[in-house]
């Protein structure tokens, strides 16, 4: 681990005013109340008042008090100057700074406001605590981390230290967690597993057993490969390694280690020190077992669906091809019944019927009606069993080596598999005592013989059929797994959960004790409740109305939509108007040219493997994913870069969902570095929303949705997007699952150095759950609310006043439910906060049972008071709602543009499986941030032309000014990938011409 991990920019940066406070800050750190204000009273010269000021809200928002005066922006001062009144012009703030005075106030704020000094020693052994703690439990990157401790400095009032400082032991703390886990991991090996493990990396005999063999994976899938990856599975077991209790070291460290060992080529491991290679190996092969079985299990997946899919398929064509023989001999047969019928009188019927219709055409024919009569004809399960030979190739393996679990609903299967297990040992069972409850009506004819004998080929069919079912639904699980665990029994362990309590309720600013916690959040509803009622009879869009049985309701009358006002109009001309017009593949190259984002694509398995032109390669490639036009659309074999062969590679080697997040995280990162961007937001805000795709094939993940996908299938692209018009994280939902399963998830997964706290959605993406889980977490849910007479007002007591509201809040809730299962909710919440359980599988907990269990009850009734209290902010403040909707509306716009980018195959999906989806769609959100990084560079650029030319540099119109434009855009055509220009100066295209003079 280097000393030195941060960035020149880091330096600049630190301790430091980048850009203009937001309102929004201005409002939380600049505005100095009645206490600060009688405390720079005490001040008696005006000067020396507003240098007070100016340290106080400094050290308050930065953490640290700044040298220089005089680079404090503009906007700051005017605004702590016009609450002191005392125009900002007559006051010379470097006289300030030349007096004792200066010094002097620094003393006297630190003392008053209880600042304390980084090398104290009680501030100094609390940090490092916290930071060693959070190093230990987490494997943050270091700047994350370094960005963290900032945070937490600046929470808890202690002044920053120098940057080198701050960086040195961000360094030393993590370098000191690493080592400490590798001896861990060291104490759990013997010196002959120490060898056995690098014998693993050094051998180079072919027949030997190595590393890299272990860790490569089927190429398709195929029975073969399927018992390949099983013998891969046994061998890896085989070295005894893969189930060491390994307590004490975190889930998030241990994967970390793993990741690093499984993406690491040979020739570094070797490099290693025998330490760290031994603990890495072991980190590696417990997190690979997993892999593996995982990776089984989602080949015996596929492998059956397609064989269902198959046989039903080929029943299908089989009907459809002899159709017209069936057709014809039930045609024949049915003139012999009519000539039988109208011919029974006649003495020489039966002569008559056989010279008129021939016995043998009569057998023929009622041969071809039989053939599609025959049990194993009717449905797939027929076919089904043919391929036993295939699925004999590794299912004995898959049910010895893999362990599976159930419900009690599922023990019936269970029973069945033991029993197939037992038919391949040498004291096989009798086939008569085989489990009969899980034969179905449908395998009964197949299962059974003509004379009850059981099948062994249709049983073992239809047993794995069963089991792959169960497994479908989670009913029958393998643990450990990350795919195909029994999500209930993902939360912190006992053990875990009681080590990390305290720290997780710093981390989480919550009180073990629930009733301080019960009391806050009464406080905060009757609050809610009283401000509420007092601006109502103010407010002229919510309103009290009767229904017509006589009681209350509450009406919130929609917002209309801003005016266009002639400076925004001006505005436009002057910023939007003036983008210069570029071809789409130009734009992606300049973009890589501003912020090296190609550079974040390593190969899978050689980091450092590069060649010539490699950032054309790549932005070729996603030009063509994110277009969905296919690498054949832009290649070119007279350009080396640009060679099919040559883009195969690079999307196969290079193209993956982690460099695809990688790269997505650096433009997020360059993009809130620009001045125009952290005006608009400072990435604390975000919405999510769902957009729609068609998958006109057979896909496994995919759904049914007439409204959106009329008769075929698709899924829900659902993102997230900052207020500073960036994407940040995405996940692929199949169909259109309720997007409230997936809404945390970008808050708790997402990789970017943004931090939001408070997510804007849509109406459909909440429930009282949801809403708990986002109060558990410190976040602020936000949805847009629509029919408010619909929604139900709670209280805590029955006792309480609530004036006007007490007719609609009628509902109450049971505070004895929250105080009962107050450690298990905050068990839950830092579950998710560590990352041993996703939001979305924990919401399909909650969401799963018809009758919700205890802990379910409590966090509903956490979450209908944290809803309550939303409501309650939502209707009284119309600007807050206007916010909401503005935000909403943004990515709404984001949608458009993302339509407008993937125009090829009419904008469907073509791929079928999982992966490949999420690789092309994380595609498309990289080209959107890179298209809006390359339009916000030029609107800043135009932006300060504006301010330049006179134009005012603050007003709120400029907040209506986005990047998610594309009308100067060239997206249609052929696509060319010039050299970039050996001069840098050269990289920005000038502005179009100014429209009109200001």
């Amino acid at each position: 681990m280097p000393v030195q991990f941060l960035s020149p920019l880091y330096y600049q940066r630190y301790g430091q005013y980048n850009g203009i406070p937001n309102e929004m800050q201005l409002t939380q750190y600049f505005y100095l109340d009645e206490h600060d204000q009688a405390f720079i009273r005490q001040r008696r010269r005006p000067i020396n008042r507003l240098g007070c000021a100016l340290q106080l809200v400094t050290v308050r928002f930065l953490g640290t008090f700044m040298a220089d005066l005089s680079t404090l922006p503009e906007a700051v001062v005017d605004y702590v100057a016009q609450q002191l009144l005392i125009p900002a012009s007559a006051v010379d703030l470097t006289v300030y700074q030349a007096n004792h005075n200066f010094f002097l106030h620094r003393t006297l704020i630190c003392q008053h406001y209880g600042y304390r000094d980084f090398h104290d020693p009680m501030p100094s052994l609390g940090f490092l605590r916290w930071l060693y703690t959070r190093a230990w439990i987490s494997s943050e990157r270091p700047t994350v981390l370094f960005d963290l401790a900032v945070a937490w400095l600046v929470e808890h009032k202690i002044l920053l230290p120098g940057v080198t400082v701050l960086e040195r032991l961000v360094a030393q703390v993590r370098e000191r967690s690493e080592k400490r886990s590798w001896q861990l991991l060291n104490r759990h090996l013997t010196a002959a597993q120490r060898q056995q493990l690098r014998q693993l990396i050094e051998a180079d005999d072919g027949a030997a057993l190595t590393w890299d063999r272990l860790r490569q994976m089927p190429t398709h899938l195929s029975s073969l490969q399927l018992r390949a990856a099983l013998q891969r599975l046994e061998q890896l077991r085989g070295l005894g390694l893969h189930q060491r209790d390994l307590a004490g070291l975190s889930d998030n460290r241990l994967r970390s280690m793993a990741d690093y060992a499984l993406t690491a080529t040979v020739r570094t491991l070797r490099r290693l020190d025998s330490e760290r290679q031994t603990a890495l190996l072991l980190a590696g092969i417990q997190v690979l077992a997993i892999q593996i079985q995982d990776l089984i299990l989602d080949m015996f997946d596929q492998w059956l669906h397609e064989s269902i899919a198959k046989a039903k398929h080929q029943i299908e064509q089989e009907r459809l091809g002899t159709l017209a023989q069936y057709d014809e001999a039930a045609l024949y047969l049915r003139n012999v019944g009519h000539f039988v019928m109208t011919s029974a009188s006649e003495p020489q019927g039966l002569t008559m019927l056989f010279e008129r219709f021939p016995p043998a055409k009569i057998q023929a024919a009622i041969a071809t009606i039989d053939s599609y009569q025959r049990p194993e004809k009717q449905t797939y399960q027929g076919l089904l069993v043919r391929r036993y030979r295939a699925a004999r190739l590794f299912f004995p393996a898959l049910l010895r080596l893999i362990q599976f679990q159930g419900v009690p609903e599922a023990v019936p299967v269970l029973k069945a598999v033991q029993f197939l297990q037992q038919l391949e040992t040498d004291e096989a069972p009798a086939l008569a005592a085989a489990p009969s409850e899980v034969i179905a009506s449908a395998w009964h004819s197949l299962v059974y013989d003509q004379r009850g004998f059981i099948r062994r080929e249709a049983y073992t069919l239809c047993v794995l059929q069963a089991l792959h079912q169960r497994l479908r639904k989670r009913d029958i699980y393998v643990m450990p797994s990350q795919r195909w665990h029994d999500p209930r029994q993902y939360l912190l362990s006992d053990t875990d959960w009681q080590r990390l309590r305290p720290h997780l309720c710093r981390t989480l600013d919550r009180q073990p004790d629930p009733l301080a916690e019960l009391n806050q959040l009464t406080r905060q509803l009757d609050e809610a409740y009283q401000q509420t009622a007092t601006a109502l009879t103010s407010l002229k869009d919510l309103r009290m109305e009767a229904t017509v049985d006589g009681q209350s309701q509450l009406v919130l009358s929609p917002l209309d939509a801003l005016p266009e006002t002639p400076l925004l109009h001006t505005l436009r001309q002057q910023l939007v108007g003036r983008l210069p017009p570029i071809d789409l593949s130009h734009l992606l190259l300049e973009v890589h040219h501003m912020t090296g984002f190609a550079h974040a694509f390593t190969h899978v398995s050689q980091a450092q493997a590069r060649t010539r032109d490699f950032p054309i390669s790549v932005c070729a490639v996603l030009l063509a994913q994110g277009c969905n036009i296919g690498l054949e659309s832009l290649a070119d074999e007279q350009h080396p870069a640009l060679t099919l062969n040559r883009l195969r590679w690079v999307q196969q080697n290079y193209v993956r969902p982690e460099t695809l997040i990688d790269a997505s995280d650096l433009l997020v990162k360059a993009q809130s570095q620009i001045r125009l961007a952290q005006y608009w937001g400072g990435g604390e805000v975000a919405s999510a929303d769902g957009l729609r795709f068609v998958v006109p094939q057979r896909a496994l993940h995919g759904g049914f949705n007439r409204h959106y996908f009329g008769t075929g299938r698709g899924i829900t692209f659902y993102n997230f997007l900052s207020d500073q018009f960036t994407g940040f994280h995405h996940v692929v939902i199949p169909g259109t699952l309720r997007e409230a399963l997936y809404v945390l998830e970008g808050l708790l997964d997402h990789t970017s150095q943004l931090r939001p706290k408070e997510v804007m959605t849509d109406t459909n993406s909440y429930t009282d759950v949801v809403f708990g889980l986002f109060w558990l977490l410190g976040f602020q849910f936000s949805p847009r609310l629509a029919h408010l007479t619909d929604r139900r007002f709670w209280r805590i007591s029955r006792q309480t006043d609530y004036g006007i509201f007490n007719p609609i809040a009628r509902s109450t809730i049971s505070p004895k439910r929250i105080l009962n299962h107050w450690d298990d909710l905050l068990r839950v919440a830092g579950s998710l906060h560590m990352g041993t359980i996703s939001a979305s599988s924990l919401m399909r907990i909650f969401a799963s049972s018809p009758t919700p269990s205890s802990l379910t009850h409590a966090l509903q009734h956490l979450g209908r008071v944290a809803k309550t209290i939303y409501m309650l902010n939502y209707m009284r403040d119309e600007t807050y709602r206007r916010r909401i909707l503005t935000q909403l509306n943004y990515t709404e716009q984001r949608h458009h543009l993302a339509r407008r980018l993937m125009y090829g195959n009419r904008g469907e999906l073509k791929h079928t499986y999982r992966e490949g989806q999420e690789e092309q769609l994380a595609a498309l959100g990289l080209l959107l941030n890179i298209v809006v990084y390359w339009n916000t560079v030029y609107l800043d650029l135009a932006w300060a032309d504006w301010i330049t030319q006179g134009g005012p540099s603050d007003i709120e119109e400029l907040h209506r000014i986005t990047p998610l434009v594309y009308d100067h855009i060239r997206i249609l055509g052929r696509y060319t990938f010039p050299e970039p220009p050996s001069d840098a100066s050269h990289l920005l295209r000038p502005l179009k011409p100014r429209p009109v003079p200001l």
